[in-house]
C-alpha cells in the first residue's frame, strides 16, 4: 500500500490507493484529474464527468456532456473546464462550469484539442482573473463575473501564445513567432493595462518556431524556453534551444549564461521562486542553480540526466535521466548543495514529488511503455520504499494534500545501511557517463587474453580463471612424475627453449605486420597519439627480433 494517497488508472479503471479510504475501486473512466488543493477529483466516464471528494469518495456533481475529451480544474478548484469533440462551428464545445452548481458560466468554440494548448482558459492562483488567446488578441476576464463577457482585449496581431502569472499582481507574457525577416518576441504586459499595449519587458530572438513559457511563483521571473525544428549545425536532431530570462519589472532580459554546448534538456523554477535549476548540454548533461538575477550559484556536475525536480518545499532536488537514458536518479539538500543519495529507476515515464516534500514517485506508464508498467516509490535520499507493477497503467498522480515542510532526517549507521540495500548503483557520486557500446569493453578484453577484468566481483574472467585452473593441474602432475634422467631433462629443456625463442619471434613479427598495415590505412592522414605510440615501436621490435635470432 502507498504511504501517501495515489491516483492511479490502468485499464481496468481508476482506483484510490493508500489514504484513510480506499472505496474507489477500479472505477471506468477515460481520464482523472485533481484540483491543486486535493479537495475535488474529476473522473471522465462514458456520459460526462463526475466530481468526488477522493477523502470520503462521495460523488459532489455530475456533468452529463457526450464524447469529452478532456476535463481540468482552475487554479482554486471553483471551476471545471471541459472540451468535448464538437460537431460544428456553431457548437460551443468548451465550457467553463461552476463546481458547486453544476452550470456553465461561459462557454465558446475551439475546433482542435492540443496538450501544448491545454487548458484554453487560463486562471490565476485565486481564481481572480483569467484569460483566453484568441485570433490577433487575448481575452481577459473577470472570473468572478463571467457574465459581464471579456472585460479587455491585448491586440497583438501575430500572436502565438500567452501566459497569465500565478500570482498577484498578474501580468501576461506574450509571444509572436518570426515572420518576413523580422525577430520572434516576447513581451510581458501589466494585465490591468493590457488595453494600452505597452511592454514592461521585452527581448527578441530569431531561430525560434515555438516557447515554452513558465512564471516563478511570485510573478517576477519568466522563463522562456525557444525551440526552433531546423538545427544548421546539424548537431541535433530534433532542433535547437535556447532559454532567456525576463524580469517583470524590466529590470534584466537576456540570454541564461551556460557554458556548455548542447540542448536544453530541462529548466525548473524553484517553488520559493527565488531560483531555477537548467539541465543543459550534451550527453553527459550539465546541471546548474541560477539566482534571480540569472547568476549561476551553484554547478551540479555532469551526468546522464534530462530531467530536474523540486519537492514541494524547495528543500530537495531530484536530477534524473529518463527516456533514451538508463534512468539515474541523484538527490540533493538545497540547504547544504550536498548529495544525499543515488539510485536508479529504468524505463520511468514520469516522475514527481509526493506533496510532503519526502517522497518520490516514478512511473512507467503506456502508451510511452508498454511492458514493465508499475511505480516505484523512493525515499528523498533515494532509498526504494514500495515497488508495485500494475500492467496497462496510464496515469499515477499524488493525491495533493497540506503538509508541513521537515528538514532531512539524522542519519545513523543502521538506517544508512538498509538504505543501502535497494539501491545497488548507489554510489558517492553518478558514474561517467559512457556510451553504451564501451561498457562491456573490459569483459572482452579480459576473454580474449586472459586479463583480470575489473567489473567482475571475483576480479578474473571465466577464460583467465579457467587458465588459472588449468595450469594449476598441470603443475600437481609434474610434481607427481618420478625423476627423470639428466639426459631427457636437457633435452627437454633445449626443445622447451627454443619453443619460447619461436613463439615470441612470431608475437614480435605479429605486431610488426600490425604496424605495417596501420601504416597503409594512414597514408596521407595525421595519425593519432595513440597511433603514433604504436608507430614508434617499430624499432625497437626489430632490435628485440634481432637479438633473438641471434641468442637463438
Amino acid at each position: 500500500m502507498a504511504p501517501l494517497p495515489l491516483i492511479v488508472r490502468s485499464a481496468e479503471g481508476l482506483t484510490l490507493l493508500g489514504g484513510e479510504s480506499e472505496k474507489l475501486q477500479r472505477l471506468a473512466c477515460a481520464g482523472a484529474s485533481v484540483s491543486k488543493d486535493g479537495s475535488e477529483l474529476a473522473v471522465i466516464t462514458g456520459d460526462g464527468v463526475d466530481v468526488f471528494d477522493p477523502v470520503t469518495c462521495n460523488k459532489i456533481q455530475s456533468f452529463r456532456l457526450d464524447v469529452v475529451v478532456a476535463a481540468v480544474f482552475s487554479s482554486a478548484g471553483s471551476f471545471l473546464q471541459i472540451f468535448r469533440k464538437a460537431t460544428g462551428p456553431e457548437d460551443k464545445n468548451v465550457g467553463i462550469w461552476d463546481v458547486k452548481t453544476g452550470e456553465a458560466v461561459v462557454l465558446f468554440y475551439q475546433k482542435n484539442f492540443s496538450k501544448s494548448s491545454w487548458p484554453i482558459l487560463q486562471f490565476s492562483d485565486d481564481d481572480s482573473v483569467a484569460c483566453r488567446l484568441a485570433t490577433n488578441s487575448v481575452q481577459i476576464y473577470d472570473a468572478k463575473n463571467f457574465a459581464k463577457g471579456a472585460v479587455d482585449h491585448l491586440r497583438l496581431p501575430g500572436i502565438q501564445a500567452v501566459k497569465l502569472s500565478p500570482a498577484s499582481p498578474s501580468y501576461l507574457a506574450t509571444f509572436i513567432p518570426e515572420s518576413k525577416g523580422q525577430p520572434a518576441v516576447v513581451q510581458i504586459y501589466d494585465r490591468k493595462e493590457a488595453s494600452k499595449c505597452q511592454a514592461l519587458a521585452r527581448r527578441s530572438f530569431f531561430k525560434s518556431s515555438s516557447v515554452t513559457m513558465t512564471w516563478n511563483a511570485g510573478s517576477t521571473g519568466l522563463l522562456v524556453l525557444a525551440v526552433t525544428d531546423d538545427d544548421k549545425s546539424n548537431q541535433s536532431y530534433y532542433g535547437d534551444t535556447k532559454l532567456y530570462y525576463l524580469k517583470s519589472d524590466g529590470t534584466c532580459e537576456g540570454t541564461v549564461p551556460l557554458n556548455k554546448e548542447g540542448p536544453i534538456h530541462d529548466a525548473q523554477w524553484s517553488p520559493t521562486g527565488k531560483e531555477f535549476i537548467v539541465v543543459y548540454g550534451y550527453m553527459p548533461a550539465k546541471a546548474a542553480l541560477f539566482d534571480t538575477q540569472c547568476r549561476q550559484v551553484f554547478d551540479f556536475g555532469s551526468g546522464p540526466y534530462n530531467t530536474v525536480r523540486w519537492n514541494p518545499f524547495g528543500s530537495f532536488i531530484c536530477l534524473a535521466g529518463f527516456g533514451n537514458l538508463p534512468g539515474d536518479m541523484v538527490f540533493w539538500d538545497r540547504n547544504t548543495l550536498k548529495s544525499i543519495g543515488n539510485t536508479k529507476s529504468p524505463c520511468s515515464v514520469t516522475c514527481e514529488w509526493a506533496p510532503d516534500g519526502r517522497l518520490l514517485m516514478t512511473a512507467t506508464t503506456a502508451p510511452r511503455m508498454r511492458v514493465d508498467n508499475g511505480i516505484r516509490i523512493f525515499k528523498y535520499t533515494g532509498a526504494l520504499l514500495e515497488e508495485q507493477k500494475i500492467n496497462d497503467l496510464y496515469q499515477a498522480d499524488w493525491l495533493p494534500g497540506q503538509y508541513v515542510e521537515r528538514p532531512a532526517s539524522p542519519v545513523s549507521a543502521k538506517s544508512s545501511q538498509k538504505e543501502k540495500q535497494p539501491s545497488a548503483a548507489a554510489i558517492a557520486k553518478p558514474a561517467a557517463y559512457r556510451p553504451p557500446h564501451s561498457s562491456m569493453s573490459a569483459s572482452v578484453r579480459a576473454q580474449l587474453f586472459g586479463e583480470e577484468d575489473s567489473n567482475a566481483g571475483s576480479g578474473l574472467s571465466k577464460s583467465a580463471l579457467k587458465n588459472k585452473k588449468r595450469r594449476e593441474k598441470q603443475k600437481e602432475k609434474s610434481e607427481t612424475l618420478p625423476d627423470a634422467p639428466e639426459v631427457v631433462k636437457e633435452v627437454n629443456s633445449e626443445t622447451s627453449s627454443g619453443d619460447e625463442f619461436a613463439k615470441k619471434i612470431r608475437a614480435l613479427n605479429k605486431k610488426l605486420r600490425q604496424i605495417e598495415e596501420l601504416k597503409n590505412k594512414l597514408s596521407g592522414q595525421t595519425p593519432s597519439q595513440e597511433q603514433k605510440s604504436k608507430l614508434q615501436q617499430e624499432a625497437l621490435l626489430r632490435e628485440e627480433i634481432r637479438k633473438l635470432e641471434l641468442s637463438s
